[in-house]
């Protein structure tokens, strides 16, 4: 292993932080500000190009002086290579975040990303484009200071980097490059920054990128068409503000993106001046630093002063480090973006105490591949009983709204069940005012081998029992049968794959060990019904639209009991609907109207809104 110099030209260097083909990164202290600095440099030799656009960068970046936007101090060559000298920052990359978060609440995100554009904003207005956009270069320290870096890839509009950067060339992040960046790296403008910056929006409330894998002809391809996930289908509790923001910034033609940053910070200014800055910045901090979140102050409404004070004396008490670590807090501060449920079993009574009864359960995340566990602590106490029969409930489990499964093992029984966990405020709305969601499992008498197998259905949508008309396989030996022509084929301590098909529905499997002394499995699914497509587009500017029906879902999982669509367009806004029937309401210039749809999966409705001057009355055509 190579030895850590001590010194690096007149910077005492503390230890290497990392190291790779081109470069490597040092922690120093700087001799007379006498603060810690980080050392990049640049060990790769022999290549021109690379080496100018090194130093281009310490060039651009020593001109830059803006809070939001890492400082650099020095650059000098010193023994044959190349560096320069930054600003240290005390915490981690936003990718670091992410991937320990799995996604970040609405107000988080935004105070990231509007302390993002600023920082853009700034370089933009010198004439320089980053080209390379992405979490990764995005730092966060323990104070929740934002700081941009990384400009090596830079253009600046006035300079000539012809040499630098040729006519067809690709440079930047492919997950985060805008359409046009694909094509000629070196034409793009700062619209191209833009488009990484809604990217950048989307993974941090998602936790997932708009165009995950390989780059394809077939991904290229949506990314020139735009066609990608709403981001509610990953996280439910995405905002409509935010969902509008991403769409705007990630337009595939740029001439209809945002052509300036300037208007974003003026959105996000206005809409922070109504929420306020404080606890978004907070939660920034607590998530980076493992701190306790202080409760804001909260004047304009007294029910919320009223919330902040209880909350305050709660965590004031000496129970408060047991409701943290229940979980109970979430009701509190992230009702929207945390659900919460437990689990209640039916039971035969036996000549068993509680005590002596077997009974444990595991939580999953449903990512429909990997299925990872979820580490969280779950046990059973005694509710109710009568003769016949015992009810075991759980404790609360609390955990970001998202599709789950859980396994359940009761003596010689094994349930497993999926389900989507509900915002703790959407399951309050939705249930009469419940915040925790039950799930409800009754155990049979114990059998005998062989394995027994009980099977149900459920639409996803709309909580129907589709059980009878589900086609169920399994595979044996590489080929699936139907459960019903092998029934009596299954011995406990095996694995087995089961596959639930039904037309107009998408498709779900399950992978599952079922344990030697389990002879009963109890297998439930929903399925995802296909969706039928809806545009909708008006010929007049002031026309809006409410989709009112509590009882059916809108695509992505997200249940719709008043979804708004505002103002429309010229431009159609597609909706995409599970099967069922919607109310759609459409008022503007002083007149209303409301017609009644139903949707199937064989749905593809253009509806256009008018407004007449004669009659004074909206005119709805396309139903």
């Amino acid at each position: 292993m190579a030895k850590i110099p001590a010194k690096i030209g007149k910077y005492d260097i503390t230890h290497k932080i990392a190291e790779g083909g081109m470069g490597a990164v040092y922690k120093g202290i700087h001799p007379t500000l006498n603060k810690v600095v980080i050392l990049k440099k640049l060990t790769l030799s022999g290549d021109d190009h690379i080496t100018e656009r090194f130093k281009r960068e310490a060039r651009i970046m020593m001109d830059f002086k803006n809070d939001h936007i890492v400082d650099v101090y020095d650059h000098f060559k010193a023994g044959g290579s190349y560096y320069i000298v930054l600003e240290f920052v005390d915490g981690m990359a936003l990718d670091e975040l992410i991937k320990k978060e799995r996604y970040l609440p609405n107000d988080t995100a935004l105070l990231i990303f509007l302390d993002a554009c600023k920082a853009l904003k700034y370089a933009h207005d010198k004439n320089v484009i980053h080209r390379d956009i992405k979490p990764g270069n995005i730092l966060i320290s323990r104070k929740g200071d934002i700081k941009l870096v990384d400009f090596g890839i830079a253009s600046i509009s006035d300079d000539d980097e012809t040499n630098l950067t040729r006519d067809g060339m690709t440079l930047g992040t492919p997950s985060y490059m805008a359409p046009e960046q694909f094509n000629n790296s070196k034409s793009v403008d700062l619209r191209a920054d833009i488009y990484s910056m809604g990217v950048m929006l989307y993974e941090m409330v998602t936790g997932k990128k708009p165009y995950p894998g390989n780059y394809s002809p077939e991904t290229l391809a949506k990314i020139q068409k735009g066609k990608y996930q709403i981001p509610q289908k990953h996280n439910p509790a995405v905002s409509n503000f935010v969902v509008k923001l991403i769409k705007k910034c990630m337009k595939p033609k740029a001439d209809k993106r945002y052509n300036d940053l300037g208007k974003v910070i003026t959105l996000l200014e206005r809409y922070f001046k109504k929420k306020g800055k404080d606890f978004p910045r907070q939660v920034i901090i607590a998530k980076i630093t493992g701190e306790k979140i202080d409760i804001p102050k909260i004047r304009k409404s007294i029910l919320k002063v009223i919330l902040v004070f209880s909350v305050i004396a709660i965590l004031a008490s000496s129970g408060a480090y047991g409701l943290y670590k229940s979980g109970y807090y979430h009701e509190i501060l992230n009702s929207s973006t945390h659900g919460a449920f437990r689990i209640q079993i039916k039971v035969p009574r036996t000549n068993k105490e509680m005590k002596d009864l077997y009974v444990k359960a595991y939580l999953f995340v449903d990512d429909n591949a990997s299925i990872p566990d979820v580490p969280v602590r779950i046990s059973f106490r005694l509710k109710d009983k009568t003769d016949s029969f015992y009810i075991l409930e759980s404790n609360s489990v609390y955990q970001l709204s998202g599709d789950y499964r859980i396994k359940v093992k009761y003596e010689n029984e094994l349930f497993w069940n999926s389900f989507f966990l509900n915002p703790i405020s959407l399951n309050s709305q939705l249930s009469g005012g419940a915040k925790i969601q039950i799930l409800n499992l009754e155990a049979g008498q114990s059998v005998p081998q062989p394995l027994i197998i009980r099977t149900s259905v459920y639409d996803y949508s709309t909580h129907q029992d589709i059980t009878g008309n589900t086609s169920i396989k399994v595979k044996i030996k590489s080929k699936w049968y139907r459960l019903s022509e092998v029934s009596d084929s299954f011995i406990s301590g095996n694995v087995y794959n089961f596959r639930f098909e039904k037309e107009k529905y998408h498709t779900k499997d399950f992978n599952l060990k079922i344990d030697t002394y389990q002879n009963v499995l109890d297998l439930s699914a929903n399925l995802v019904p296909e969706s039928g497509k809806v545009s909708v587009s008006s010929t007049d500017n002031g026309i809006r639209m409410d989709i009112n029906d509590s009882s059916t879902y809108i695509d992505g999982g997200e249940l719709n009991s008043i979804t708004e669509i505002r103002p429309l367009s010229v431009e159609p806004q597609t909706l995409s609907l599970f099967p069922g029937d919607y109310t759609l309401k459409f008022y503007g210039k002083g007149s209303e109207d409301s017609v009644l749809i139903s949707v199937d999966q064989l749905t593809h409705m253009n509806i256009v809104v008018s407004y007449d001057k004669d009659t004074k009355k909206l005119i709805i055509e396309g139903i």
